[in-house]
């Protein structure tokens, strides 16, 4: 049978680590080694975790100086024995068949199992997340093209690592690892760099949703200054990273898929001056100017976008800077 190395990163998770290290040992499914990678924690989360591998020897307590969660991630896959993947937030917690049901449709030919998640919400109930990708199976050909930005305004396609089952063998094959040097979108671009490279096929199941997620207001990828010199040198370096594959896997369009995400982008600092009330028609027209273009705007997804960003997709293609502004700043403008 094979073994799921399952890799939580830890960083002053004192309020809910025991509750995703039980979810853990609670599987259904028992050939597993769960890899906590304490990442300087300040906090009693060291202790909690290191109380859980002192009974369970298939957990292992892995401490090291503070890096982020890339360099806690990355550390947990060169200790990883097992023959696959997963990655758990140490502020989530997953179903007892979540091991089970990654592994329900794994075959030779796959490279990558994808399910679905729900958000815990305040009221304590469960809300569904689907990534933009309909259920199915899809071969590297059928996928590559989308990889990067499926053209709906909403940037990477596969914007988390968690939920999904990776093969070791091929992370390791192809010196697959989270770049340290990006802070935002860091999961978006290891799973575009694992699907460009190992070529391999992809299932998407979204009947299946084993893992909860924790909505935290005061993680960083919901703490971001758009607008900052921080995030835009980011930007431009995830950028760069995914043009040196696009002469490397022409079948792609990475280049096209980078413009698609230019416009995403660009979305996303409209959204963020809205929410702080400081848009108006000129910075709605100097930012388009600068990210957009009408070959661009006429090739995105319109059908899969949801009505909010289609309504603000049609008011850009008609350059309406004023009536932009004024959508933008009802929608988004904090109360």
């Amino acid at each position: 049978m094979p073994i799921i190395t399952i890799i939580v990163p830890v960083y002053n998770s004192e309020n809910y680590i025991s509750q995703c290290i039980e979810s853990v040992i609670n599987q259904d499914y028992t050939e597993w080694e769960l890899l906590l990678i304490d990442d300087g924690s300040t906090d009693t989360s060291a202790e909690i975790c290191n109380s859980y591998a002192g009974i369970e020897r298939r957990i292992r307590l892995i401490k090291k100086e503070n890096g982020g969660v890339s360099s806690a991630r990355n550390l947990g896959i060169s200790q990883a024995r097992g023959d696959f993947v997963t990655f758990i937030d140490a502020d989530d917690y997953v179903d007892k068949d979540y091991c089970s049901l990654l592994l329900k449709s794994i075959g030779q030919n796959v490279g990558m199992i994808i399910l679905g998640m729900r958000r815990f919400l305040k009221d304590g109930s469960l809300q569904p997340i689907r990534h933009r990708m309909e259920d199915g199976t899809y071969s590297f050909a059928s996928i590559a093209r989308y990889t990067i930005d499926d053209g709906t305004l909403s940037g990477f396609t596969f914007d988390s690592s968690c939920s999904v089952l990776y093969r070791k063998e091929l992370i390791e094959k192809n010196h697959l690892r989270f770049d340290e040097s990006i802070r935002f979108n860091e999961d978006g671009l290891f799973n575009a760099e694992y699907i460009l490279h190992c070529r391999a096929t992809i299932i998407i199941n979204y009947e299946y949703t084993p893992y909860i997620y924790r909505y935290n207001n005061e993680s960083v990828s919901h703490t971001i200054d758009v607008m900052s010199i921080i995030y835009k040198h980011n930007m431009e370096a995830i950028e760069h990273k995914l043009k040196l594959f696009a002469v490397e896997i022409p079948e792609a369009n990475i280049l096209e898929q980078l413009e698609k995400r230019r416009a995403a982008l660009a979305l996303d600092k409209l959204i963020y001056l809205a929410g702080k009330g400081d848009l108006s028609s000129k910075i709605v027209r100097d930012i388009i100017s600068d990210s957009l273009n009408c070959k661009i705007l006429n090739s995105l997804n319109r059908n899969k976008m949801n009505k909010r960003k289609y309504c603000l997709c049609i008011a850009i293609y008609f350059r309406q800077y004023l009536l932009l502004s004024s959508i933008l700043k009802k929608i988004y403008a904090k109360k």
